[in-house]
């Protein structure tokens, strides 16, 4: 009854004046499914009760009904201020990939450029346009921040089910009884955003298991399946692996790339925008530059040094003073969400992390609040020989510390994948 708690009174504005108590409680289990689909998970999964009542309004795919949930007018709107700023590596990119969703042909398309090149922009597009048509489009990443860039973007993991541990023979955890076969059997077309850093065998894993689900032995069942990343960046991580290792996970390594077309682009969007209103940033030159960085084409010192733009120049060598010269105007209290997420002071090392976060933070206004994490050994005989006064010395790698201190105003890390259709992925950035 806690937990349905307020499912009488929802029952109630929808026309059930008395709801029983198998009511109240169908319509909480049917709220916890609609939160728990946005995961890919069932009530069964966790050993839940399935609703005794089914409710005749609910009885409908929430997959299909979440992606045929979209304006038309506007996107039209949308598409046809976005198709006049295209520039022409990004027209490429997108006839290429409207041809054949217009045509209905089975193709693979892997859209590649540096950053600042506009992809996220070009697929947006795309993902308009099929939309506008009243088509199921489904966007993924290999990364929850990547995802947050798409409109509707998931992490392509969480949504296509794909097994953590591959093989040859491996499938994604999709039932054909599933309500997310059915949209996938409805789908026009996958984009995947970041694809030079997923393992080939997801890949391999995802095709194998469209190609059975829709009952076509095509690429990827048929469906237009659009790739997109920058090989200059992350490529796969492969433990103590080699540059071979490395080479023979990607995906230029598999059996698909060769049904894959590729388009490229190359004009750095970001640093025109820039540029145009502060000339005098550099940001041209620098955008050049970390493209022959990318291309190992620069010009070095030795083999064993990279010269680097003078622009690049080395911070004082006082932490104080670093902070002080990147946060000006902090301790005067004169900050803003738009000043704090416009700098930005990167460390190696956790230890420099936290020292920084402490000085930042004693110069941010208001007062400060710590939150210890509730540190104990569950073996009696380990409580023994280490005290929680030990436990709460230790800096574990990829955990948060025992104590975190916060102000009004501070910048913060979500560590979790909380809920990623509102943009609260791993590594969020957010504001207390």
């Amino acid at each position: 009854m806690h937990i349905c708690d307020d499912c009488k009174a929802t029952l109630q504005r929808r026309g059930i004046v008395e709801p029983s108590f198998e009511q109240i409680e169908s319509w909480a289990l049917h709220s916890l499914q609609d939160v728990l689909a946005k995961f890919s998970k069932t009530l069964d999964d966790f050993g839940l009760p399935t609703p005794s009542i089914a409710f005749d309004w609910l009885e409908t795919n929430r997959l299909l009904e979440v992606e045929h949930d979209y304006n038309v007018e506007v996107l039209q709107a949308e598409v046809a201020m976005a198709i006049e700023s295209l520039n022409d590596g990004q027209r490429a990119a997108y006839n290429g990939v409207i041809d054949v969703y217009a045509a209905h042909h089975a193709k693979v398309i892997f859209i590649d450029g540096p950053g600042g090149t506009g992809k996220t922009y070009t697929e947006n597009l795309i993902l308009n346009i099929v939309r506008s048509c009243g088509d199921i489009a489904l966007v993924v990443a290999s990364s929850g921040i990547a995802a947050l860039l798409l409109s509707r973007g998931r992490t392509a993991h969480s949504y296509l089910k794909i097994p953590i541990a591959l093989d040859r023979k491996s499938f994604c955890y999709i039932r054909k009884q599933d309500d997310l076969t059915t949209l996938i059997r409805q789908m026009k077309l996958i984009l995947w955003d970041e694809a030079p850093m997923t393992y080939k065998l997801t890949f391999e894993v995802v095709d194998r298991t469209l190609r059975d689900l829709t009952n076509r032995n095509e690429p990827f069942g048929g469906i237009v399946f659009v790739m997109s990343g920058d090989f200059h960046q992350v490529l796969p991580v492969i433990p103590r692996g080699s540059r071979a290792d490395i080479v023979s996970a990607s995906i230029k390594s598999s059996y698909l790339w060769e049904f894959v077309e590729v388009f490229c682009l190359s004009e750095n969007m970001r640093a025109n925008d820039v540029v145009a209103v502060h000339p005098d940033l550099g940001n041209r030159t620098f955008a050049d530059w970390l493209l022959c960085l990318g291309n190992n084409e620069l010009e070095t010192i030795d083999e064993d040094y990279i010269k680097c733009l003078d622009m690049m120049v080395l911070p004082p060598t006082d932490t104080q003073a670093m902070v002080v010269a990147i946060y000006p105007r902090l301790h005067e209290g004169q900050t803003t969400n738009e000043y704090l997420h416009e700098r930005a002071i990167l460390a190696p090392h956790n230890k420099e992390v936290s020292l920084i976060n402490a000085m930042v933070l004693s110069y941010l206004p208001g007062a400060q609040v710590d939150f210890l994490s509730a540190d104990s050994a569950e073996d009696m005989e380990v409580a023994n020989t280490c005290p929680s006064e030990f436990l709460n010395t230790l800096e574990v790698s990829g955990m948060p510390s025992h104590k975190l201190s916060l102000k009004i105003g501070a910048p913060v890390i979500l560590l979790c994948n909380f809920d990623p259709l509102v943009g609260l992925c791993n590594g969020t950035r957010l504001i207390v």
